[in-house]
């Protein structure tokens, strides 16, 4: 809509503030129309960004502030933080058992345990030949 006796300056802005308004008006009724049941049966996976967020509200543990500021740093990740951070934040618990979240990191695999042999003898050595039909003694 073009005013006839307006300044293009005061025209301009009166175009900006309109479009505003429109695109107001536009997310206030899609608004209106969102399910809010929909949204909450999608458990929102938890992300790095999350994490971070989390990590700066006022009422998060001293425990996940440490954390992000050595994530912050480079010292470590997120994807980390099971295996990293003593203790552990209460908030990854929480997340980990919460149906509205997804918790995207598993923890690293443990390294398997070394074997340990009770006794060493003739019969556990590689070299004894006695998986061979001959006599047992190697001087024979």
């Amino acid at each position: 809509m073009k005013e006839r006796d307006l300044d293009p300056s005061v025209e301009t802005a009166f175009r900006k503030l309109s479009d505003a308004a429109d695109r107001l008006e536009t997310v206030r009724i899609r608004t209106e129309r969102t399910v809010i049941a929909d949204l909450v049966n999608e458990p929102t996976p938890v992300t790095e960004g999350l994490m971070f967020e989390l990590a700066s509200m006022p009422n998060s543990s001293p425990e996940l502030r440490a954390y992000a500021a050595r994530v912050d740093s480079g010292e470590c990740t997120w994807r980390e933080i099971e295996q990293r951070a003593r203790p552990v934040p209460p908030e990854v618990a929480e997340l980990k058992d919460s149906p509205y979240f997804t918790w995207p990191w598993a923890p690293a695999p443990q390294p398997p345990e070394p074997k340990t042999v009770s006794s060493v003898g003739p019969t556990n050595w590689p070299d004894d030949y006695d998986e061979y039909p001959t006599p047992k003694s190697w001087l024979v």
